[in-house]
């Protein structure tokens, strides 16, 4: 599993590191974040990851462009979660690897409750954002 982890960014991203501390957490972020998918389409990184195949994706394809004769205007990957060919996570995952993201499974993070108190509740509401760790 380590080689295939190396070598596939969906299979990395569906094991994300579980950095624990704000130490462990800047040393994932100030490393590189390695390959990428090289696709054009979000179809094309499904293709790549392994998680559909060419036949599976022109059907999918084919699927979308009817239902928008139709009036109905589903993304591909919602349409092939809906169908049950993969899973929501799978096309998160996926779009993650594809987009150069990186993926943290934030409930193994010990967050900083100095950090924390730093910020009141209602501005890291409003801006989205959540104290990570208080560095002098």
């Amino acid at each position: 599993m380590a080689d295939e982890t190396l070598s596939n960014p969906v299979v990395a991203a569906a094991h994300p590191p579980q950095p624990r501390t704000p130490g462990e957490l800047w040393q994932l972020l100030d490393s590189p974040a390695g390959r990428t998918l090289s696709a054009r389409h979000v179809g094309e990184a499904l293709v790549q990851s392994g998680l559909i195949d060419e036949q599976h994706l022109r059907e999918a394809l084919r699927t979308q462009l009817e239902e928008r004769r139709l009036g109905l205007h589903r993304q591909l990957g919602e349409q092939l979660v809906d169908a049950g060919i993969i899973t929501e996570h799978q096309l998160r995952q996926t779009i993650a690897a594809w987009l150069g993201n990186r993926v943290i499974d934030p409930t193994h993070y010990r967050f900083d409750p100095e950090a924390v108190a730093l910020v009141p509740p209602a501005v890291a509401q409003r801006e989205a954002v959540v104290p990570l760790g208080h560095f002098a």
